[in-house]
């Protein structure tokens, strides 16, 4: 009798049922690891450096979400600080900063004030100059304008500075008169999206 009731609890066929779903789901994650390891070896020709993850879903999924963009307009040029990298445009540039102060240009320049140095950049993003206490920059700026006279302006917490013609002598003044300081400004809606995808 104990040998029928031992027989009847033992059942092969769910035993083989069960080795061949888990068999079938190793083999699945198998291959899933196998194509990704794949893949990956082969980044550099498949320029993955170059690819983002746009998906809401998925960004939505890992809580990352992109910061507005602190946008300033300077002859006919946007830029834009936004995740640390700042933008000429929809361009990311290959500088950063913690924050943005300003912008101030004409035809040929851009001065762009940021947290530890006024960057002299060209209006396509290529860095001229640096600027900062080191070469000839009485403090950092937290704000850049532009006099009636066409010379720039900076100022800081207690002092303000006007620059010669060549930008390579800052006089520290006590005040100037009709000074159009640069204020941030709503990007239009397109490249602030642009902006934020590349972010």
């Amino acid at each position: 009798m104990s040998r029928h009731r031992q027989r009847r609890g033992f059942k092969p066929r769910s035993l083989y049922l069960w080795h061949r779903y888990l068999g079938l789901s190793a083999a699945i994650l198998v291959v899933i690891l196998a194509i990704s390891g794949i893949v990956l070896n082969h980044a550099d020709e498949l320029d993955l450096d170059g690819r983002y993850v746009r998906s809401d879903l998925l960004l939505d999924w890992y809580g990352i979400e992109a910061d507005t963009p602190v946008s300033f307009h300077a002859v006919d040029r946007w830029v834009s600080l936004s995740g640390g990298s700042l933008y000429i445009d929809a361009n990311v540039t290959e500088y950063s900063g913690q924050a943005l102060h300003g912008v101030v240009g004409d035809a040929n320049l851009l001065g762009v004030a940021l947290d530890d140095a006024l960057l002299l950049m060209n209006h396509q993003g290529q860095l001229i100059e640096k600027l900062d206490q080191t070469s000839g920059l009485p403090h950092m700026p937290r704000a850049v304008g532009s006099a009636l006279s066409g010379r720039w302006v900076v100022r800081g917490d207690d002092f303000i500075a006007v620059a010669d013609e060549q930008l390579a002598q800052w006089q520290s003044v006590t005040d100037v008169a009709g000074v159009q300081w640069s204020v941030a400004e709503q990007a239009p809606e397109q490249l602030t999206e642009q902006v934020r995808a590349y972010a």
